[in-house]
């Protein structure tokens, strides 16, 4: 984790922090906080056109990514009177080289056939989303509506060719639902899927984002967490003949606290 990201993710949690703790203190609320660190795995492909035809690329094939690296996120949502609001927050850098075997064209500025480029992808993703539970003594079931950001930067760069990046920022709105089971009071199994597939003018996209987990809690309002993420986003601008088909998933683990 670089410590531009470490700092972003601290700077989220304060904030995160802050809102739950005066909403807990004006009320019987409920803050969840779970920051956490995710063993992702990133593929897909893409293309930028800018003004001309894009060349369609692969990330790990034609750009050489590696699609391994250790993001950072949080999640929490803070519960009043069976309504909730959810929150998360992740970020991820993956980034390599390959030297190319057809020529590529990134926005505007083409990389020829036998180029060594460098490439990198910033990937940071937001949710926040309102909702309702309906609970019992064991299980909790809840819906939620609201949306996701992506905030996706690429940059290509080679010695010949020199540097070019562009920048993907996409709000999709989204619909949801939740899973609690408790067990015992020391444990308890979540799991959350949200997303929708959305036409907006010359753009359209289809967003999947969920995950399930278990945490367990030692000692009261302070525990562990560890389970399994997933997030897919296929979108295409039909009118800029930009498009992007990727996924991030994997493992994670790490702290849960409840207020």
């Amino acid at each position: 984790m670089t410590t531009h990201t470490a700092a972003r993710l601290v700077a989220v949690l304060i904030l995160f922090f802050i809102v739950g703790a005066t909403a807990a203190a004006a009320g019987e609320a409920h803050l969840y906080l779970a920051p956490y660190g995710f063993a992702s795995r990133f593929t897909g492909d893409g293309q930028v056109s800018g003004n001309s035809s894009g060349t369609r690329f692969d990330l790990e094939d034609t750009l050489g990514i590696d699609p391994k690296d250790t993001a950072a996120g949080v999640d929490g949502f803070v519960k009043l009177l069976g309504s909730r609001i959810d929150f998360g927050y992740s970020k991820g850098s993956y980034e390599g080289s390959e030297k190319l075997s057809d020529p590529l064209v990134f926005n505007d500025v083409t990389y020829g056939s036998g180029e060594r480029v460098r490439s990198k992808i910033d990937f940071t993703h937001y949710r926040l989303m309102y909702g309702f539970d309906f609970g019992l003594k064991v299980v909790n079931v809840g819906f939620l509506i609201g949306g996701h950001l992506v905030d996706a930067e690429a940059r290509v760069k080679s010695t010949s060719s020199g540097s070019e990046h562009d920048t993907l920022r996409a709000p999709v709105p989204a619909v949801g639902v939740t899973l609690g089971v408790h067990p015992i009071s020391k444990l308890a199994i979540h799991a959350q899927v949200s997303g929708m597939s959305v036409t907006i003018s010359s753009v359209k996209a289809k967003l999947i984002d969920g995950f399930a987990g278990v945490n367990y809690l030692p000692i009261p309002k302070l525990g562990v967490v560890a389970g399994y993420r997933y997030f897919v986003l296929d979108a295409e601008d039909k009118d800029e003949q930009d498009k992007v088909n990727i996924t991030q998933r994997g493992p994670y683990a790490g702290i849960a606290l409840h207020l």
